[in-house]
């Protein structure tokens, strides 16, 4: 019976390790075919590590955040520092965004992101 009692609490301990282990996991989920845009720095509410994901393909860029960062100023410039897209979204109740960029030509793309808190910033080729 000592034996039972040991095992059910070791796999209590276990699955609650694993439960905060997840819960404390800075990786947001990269769209499965899609390229991952290595994202560096760090957006801040006070609250939490960073949570966010981006990805591309061929002609859209996807931005997910794992939490609200408040207000987001998102910025997409090409090569020569020409604005291909601006905009500021509420991560309160927007927590997916989708660019597209169709008619863009092939190069290097800047990706920020920033808010009162921070800048995060990543780099890709289309």
């Amino acid at each position: 019976m000592k034996r039972i009692i040991s095992s059910f609490i070791l796999i209590i301990g276990l699955s609650i390790y694993a439960l905060l282990h997840a819960q404390q996991s800075n990786d947001v989920p990269v769209l499965e075919g899609y390229e991952k845009i290595v994202l560096q720095g760090r957006l801040e509410t006070g609250t939490g590590p960073n949570d966010i994901g981006a990805s591309v393909d061929d002609d859209t860029v996807y931005i997910g955040f794992g939490h609200s960062f408040g207000n987001v100023s998102i910025t997409l410039c090409d090569g020569l520092g020409y604005l291909v897209y601006n905009s500021t979204i509420n991560t309160s109740v927007q927590d997916l965004v989708s660019i597209p960029f169709s008619g863009s030509t092939s190069g290097t793309y800047r990706l920020a992101l920033s808010n009162s808190f921070g800048v995060v910033e990543g780099s890709f080729y289309r």
